[in-house]
């Protein structure tokens, strides 16, 4: 206790009998430690949250289901239309869609002169229609047009995938629409596609993305009614995310 008091007297002394810059200058420190815990923090979690956000309507969707682990694994989901049709019966669900996603190698002839710059990407395959009632892709569309349910030769590349933008990211040098690229994918099919258009989304994986017809790709991979994901949208402002996860994977 004597201590204690010891240690508040030399304090109040200081504090009294001080420097006065230095006094200042410890107040101004309080006051800096202050707001950063009162509003930093809450600056930071809007931030996180934004972004969250942004991945979840652009990439993801609220929850995204995948071609069965165990005990077999399998790459396809198989009668995706039954399944959705399912899921969207659950209270909550707002739409569901399917994608095809393929990893592939695609390559630019950007000089026209028959040497081609190759990147590796996902390129993903939709249902056009569909798309916009989960995603928010379209309303990304810098130029050209998105891709239509029956196109078979037409692909829309992601900025950073396309190149010439300040994006710290390996891409093809600058593809535009109306020009060609090749796509090589795993089974050793090899397209060339006409660019339709370009969308701009700067984060997360869709920054490297393509996008070709559902039908092109079930043409690519020898598939039907299949999907590798299943992506569905929730009215959030109404249910729990979490409770209506639970219901879809049961």
């Amino acid at each position: 206790m004597t201590t204690l008091r010891t240690a508040l007297f030399i304090a109040y002394k200081t504090l009294v009998h001080g420097n006065r810059s230095t006094l200042i200058l410890l107040v101004f420190i309080l006051s800096l430690s202050f707001l950063n815990l009162m509003f930093i923090t809450g600056i930071l979690s809007g931030l996180t949250k934004s972004i969250e956000d942004a991945v979840i309507t652009t990439t993801t969707g609220h929850i995204s289901l995948k071609p069965q682990e165990k005990p077999t694994r399998k790459t396809l989901i198989q009668s995706q239309d039954e399944i959705r049709a399912s899921i969207e019966t659950i209270p909550g669900i707002v739409a569901t869609i399917r994608h095809y996603q393929i990893g592939a190698s695609i390559g630019y002839d950007k000089d026209r002169d028959g040497k081609y710059k190759f990147i590796t990407a996902i390129v993903i395959g939709v249902d056009p229609e569909e798309e916009v009632q989960v995603l928010d892709t379209l309303e990304y569309m810098t130029s050209g047009q998105f891709i239509d349910a029956n196109d078979t030769e037409g692909i829309v590349l992601a900025a950073g995938l396309a190149g010439g933008t300040e994006l710290p990211l390996e891409d093809l040098g600058g593809a535009k629409v109306g020009d060609k690229v090749q796509v090589t994918y795993p089974n050793g099919i090899i397209k060339r596609y006409t660019v339709r258009g370009i969308y701009d989304i700067k984060f997360g994986a869709a920054a490297l993305t393509a996008l070709i017809s559902a039908r092109e790709a079930e043409a690519v991979l020898s598939a039907h009614n299949s999907a590798t994901q299943i992506l569905a949208k929730i009215d959030e402002r109404n249910y729990s995310i979490d409770t209506i996860t639970e219901r879809v994977r049961n």
